[in-house]
């Protein structure tokens, strides 16, 4: 019976699924809205060009959804990207519009999601979206002291990337007194470092810039 059910289930959610594609309709000429920004490096300064965007719009439930792909394009020299596009009625007050990206090589840090989302309630407006896609470094976090169960510290590494703070690693000196962590190129990382004795507990908040290609070495007294 459990097998019958999954597949009967299987089948309801494949029924109520639709996925439209939009990518060869006509460019909008009337009651447009435009989506663009620019994909930066390198602490916003250096744009990332030649890399593929696709803008789409999707409604997901419990029973299926809706996907409707609506345009593709490429990033110029300036990192620029550009969408406009007709809202159809529904899309104005549900589901989500979603700008999916590729990194064009190996050099840029994985991105934990590669896309963002967000809603849009009016037709015949821009928004502009910029996006941070950090290049790779490294950062080797030392402890530079005795430290024990009762006597420790807390280090939180950060850097800037997308519109927010991506946390990206911590250390903890009960398990070890250094680690080389993955970190942001030609931009500041910042750390959190929590020292704890006893049931007292201290707070520091520091930067250091790390550049392109290198390993910085960071030292925690």
């Amino acid at each position: 019976m459990r097998i019958i059910f999954w597949i009967l289930s299987s089948i309801i959610l494949i029924s109520c699924s639709h996925n439209q594609d939009d990518r060869t309709v006509p460019p909008c000429d009337k009651n447009c809205t435009t989506v663009q920004g620019k994909f930066l490096t390198e602490n916003w300064k250096v744009p990332v060009a030649g890399m593929n965007v696709s803008l789409e719009w999707a409604l997901v439930g419990e029973l299926g959804g809706s996907v409707r792909q609506i345009a593709t394009t490429k990033t110029d020299n300036e990192g620029f990207y550009s969408f406009s596009f007709y809202i159809e009625d529904h899309e104005l007050t549900e589901g989500l519009f979603i700008i999916n990206f590729k990194t064009p090589n190996n050099s840029f840090l994985k991105p934990i999601y590669p896309y963002f989302k967000f809603g849009i309630n009016k037709r015949d407006t821009v928004i502009n979206y910029d996006y941070l896609l950090p290049k790779q470094s490294y950062i080797k976090i030392i402890v530079d002291r005795q430290t024990s169960n009762y006597d420790y510290l807390l280090c939180n590494v950060m850097y800037c990337a997308g519109d927010g703070m991506v946390v990206c690693d911590e250390l903890d000196s009960r398990k070890e007194n250094q680690k080389i962590v993955e970190t942001a190129g030609n931009q500041y990382t910042y750390l959190q470092i929590i020292k704890n004795k006893g049931e007292q507990r201290s707070f520091i908040k520091d930067s250091i810039m790390v550049y392109l290609n290198d390993t910085a070495a960071y030292y925690i007294k």
